[in-house]
């Protein structure tokens, strides 16, 4: 448990670390209206892509309940 513990959190802080990173060198070195169109484009790219997936999981009836691995979770808490 801490070793998954461990890596997450450090994939957290890394990730974190990129971002900044990226966000104070990319304004730096392109110009302010690229990387605002840039960001305009990977947000809608993102969101349309994940409003798209919701769509395809609620027509097939996933994601509408609780899932069979809670009732697998459930079981191995018993035993």
């Amino acid at each position: 448990r801490r070793a998954v513990f461990l890596g997450s959190a450090g994939a957290l802080v890394l990730m974190t670390a990129l971002s900044v990173a990226m966000g104070v060198a990319l304004p730096a070195l392109l110009p302010k209206e690229y990387t605002h169109w840039a960001a305009v484009a990977l947000f809608v790219y993102f969101g349309g892509k994940l409003l798209l997936e919701a769509i395809s999981m609620f027509r097939s009836g996933e994601g509408t309940g609780p899932s069979n691995e809670l009732e697998e979770v459930e079981q191995s808490l018993k035993d």
